[in-house]
């Protein structure tokens, strides 16, 4: 997402944005890595030296990962924003939409290679434009073809979420935006309705789109996340006031005593 969310964010200010290779993708080492939980648990790790207060944005495995992250201390994320993400690990208990119209694929797109890539395309996308297909190239396909495979592997066959990560709390009550593909293939978009009473914040786009509508609906996505992300930072500033006001009718309290 580090293009679309430089290209949306960059210009906040008081916004640090850092950009994180999930365990075993990219960069990132896929030592010790079994499961769906080890990723959650070393990205919980790895909020925690950030600072007191952060917000999460998670696309995909990445949306569900920023649910289990936090449902471990939901008092410190200032927000939380999703793209398409996983709600149910097993893909037999997701609400997928029927396979409808979709539009065809332009000539170009059956001539391109490699084939194994243009499947990967044409499997999440909905709407096939040279733009979607660039957009693909850039932010997709780097992921696709780097990264601890085994580890991937051992996480894909260990995909189970121990549980609902909403159950770990009542409502969240920052925002939280959900950005769904309405013709999304892989997570559909009804499930990730299912969790609105547990956001009492949230904000809901479901866009013409597969499985990457920061792509195909970018204009609406983008809206969206700058959107929420002003609304995260004026609830921080909201808490910080509210803070220093506690502080000072304690210090008053004190020195009356």
């Amino acid at each position: 997402m580090l293009e679309f969310g430089e290209a949306t964010l960059g210009d906040l200010p008081g916004l640090r944005r850092i950009y994180v290779d999930l365990p075993g993708h990219g960069s990132s080492s896929g030592d010790g890595i079994g499961n769906a939980a080890d990723v959650h648990r070393r990205m919980a790790a790895f909020v925690d030296r950030l600072g007191p207060r952060y917000a999460l944005v998670g696309s995909s495995f990445g949306g569900g990962t920023a649910r289990a992250v936090l449902a471990r201390d939901p008092g410190r994320v200032a927000g939380m924003a999703l793209f398409a993400p996983v709600v149910y690990a097993q893909r037999a208990d997701r609400n997928l939409p029927a396979k409808g119209h979709r539009p065809a694929d332009p000539r170009w797109v059956l001539d391109l290679e490699p084939k194994h890539i243009v499947a990967e395309f044409r499997a999440v996308t909905h709407r096939p434009t040279t733009r979607n297909w660039d957009a693909f190239q850039r932010d997709i396909v780097p992921g696709s073809i780097s990264g601890d495979r085994a580890a991937i592997k051992r996480v894909m066959d260990n995909y189970d979420f121990a549980a609902h990560p909403e159950d770990a709390f009542g409502t969240f009550d920052r925002p939280v935006l959900f950005v769904l593909g309405r013709e999304d293939p892989m997570v559909g978009w009804r499930d990730a309705i299912g969790l609105a009473d547990s956001y009492s914040r949230a904000t809901y786009a479901v866009v013409e789109a597969g499985h990457n509508p920061f792509h195909e609906q970018r204009e609406i996505a983008a809206a969206s996340l700058r959107g929420w992300a002003v609304a995260v930072l004026e609830a921080g500033t909201d808490d910080q006031a509210r803070e220093a006001a506690t502080r000072s009718r304690t210090a008053g309290t004190t020195s009356s005593a």
